[in-house]
């Protein structure tokens, strides 16, 4: 495919993402200072106390000093610890320490709305990956600027159904009528989204949360007096 009919092929694309994109905000949502309950989903900050990859176990203890981390006496080689002001790329979404994000205005708005943000949250989850959509990421980069103010900036899949399972963990107890597809989630083919959906079910039903991997360490974290 030339240049020319990439730069026209995204062009179409990505007009017909902002025509969904429109009647998406036509459908009935919570609003928010001003902003729909879906479009705060997208511009959620994901906070994880613990990202399970296939190889290794990233820990986040932003609770514990430097030095204190350094010290710290680990049970499994294949743990990594994270200290204060520390953050991890995993893709296209910067995994930041929950605590710092309290008072994200995505995250904020998400939690004011709350219950009521439920049925988007959900729809969110279920979103899949297309080929049409794949090609949209890869060439949307290469438009010239102009062309990008026009159509918007596509938003991974991965990244919306991490956001929406973010999100219901934010609502806490108010999302227990739909722990189901957060269940669904930890089967997800993608790690991220697994390690957010676990954290969620953890702070909506704590009693019926999947375990952590055990023998994380050889004792318990010690926090400075």
């Amino acid at each position: 495919m030339s240049g020319r009919l990439r730069i026209l092929f995204v062009v179409v694309i990505g007009l017909v993402g902002v025509l969904v994109a429109r009647i998406e905000l036509r459908r009935p949502q919570p609003v928010h200072e001003g902003k729909m309950v879906s479009q705060w989903i997208d511009e959620l900050k994901i906070g994880v106390g613990v990202f399970e990859r296939s190889n290794s176990i990233t820990v986040y203890l932003s609770f514990l000093t430097d030095e204190e981390l350094a010290a710290l006496k680990l049970g499994n080689p294949k743990v990594i610890c994270i200290g204060r002001n520390s953050v991890l790329d995993a893709g296209d979404q910067i995994l930041h320490h929950a605590d710092y994000l309290a008072t994200e205005p995505a995250n904020v708005a998400i939690r004011m709305i709350g219950a009521d943000a439920l049925p988007c949250l959900v729809a969110k989850l279920a979103t899949k990956d297309s080929r049409l959509s794949k090609h949209y990421r890869e060439l949307w980069p290469k438009l010239p600027s102009a062309l990008q103010r026009i159509v918007h900036k596509p938003i991974s899949p991965v990244r919306q159904r991490a956001n929406a399972a973010y999100g219901l963990g934010l609502l806490g107890p108010a999302a227990k009528p739909v722990l189901p597809v957060l269940f669904k989630a930890l089967n997800d083919g993608n790690e991220l989204v697994r390690s957010v959906a676990a954290e969620a079910i953890r702070k909506i039903e704590p009693a019926v949360a999947p375990k952590r991997p055990e023998g994380l360490f050889a004792e318990a974290p010690r926090v400075t007096p």
